[in-house]
């Protein structure tokens, strides 16, 4: 029995504490692999995803966002690329149908669209993230 418990504490040591799961991001180039790069050391899954959308949106690339399942996050990001780099094609990806129409009036910079949203807070928004004229 002494002989076992000895084993047993020997192979304890050397297994040791598992390695965390390695992110790999395939097709993604070496300039956006580094910028997601600290992302991806972050155990908590809602702030490495809030981490991919800040990224992309310094980036100015959607090939960040496509890290993203469908959701919230997703959404936030390709709005905030869509902003930075003024592609409103990428506001047609959102799925959020009042998102996708905030996304599409401030890469316009339409800010009368914007004054004629009936949501107030909506209004505020789209009007804060257009150009002042």
């Amino acid at each position: 029995m002494k002989q076992l418990m000895i084993l047993l504490v020997l192979l304890a040591g050397c297994i040791g504490e598992p390695e965390p799961a390695e992110i790999v991001h395939i097709g993604l180039p070496d300039d956006l692999l580094a910028a997601v790069s600290d992302c991806d050391m972050m155990d908590d899954p809602d702030r490495r995803e809030f981490c991919y959308v800040e990224a992309a949106e310094i980036e100015g690339q959607k090939k960040i966002c496509d890290l993203l399942d469908a959701g919230p996050y997703k959404d936030r990001c390709l709005w905030g690329v869509a902003r930075v780099s003024g592609d409103e094609s990428l506001c047609a990806e959102i799925e959020n149908p009042r998102t996708v129409r905030l996304c599409s009036l401030i890469v316009a910079n339409d800010r009368d669209g914007c004054g004629k949203l009936d949501d107030e807070s909506e209004k505020i928004a789209c009007l804060h993230w257009t150009d002042k004229g």
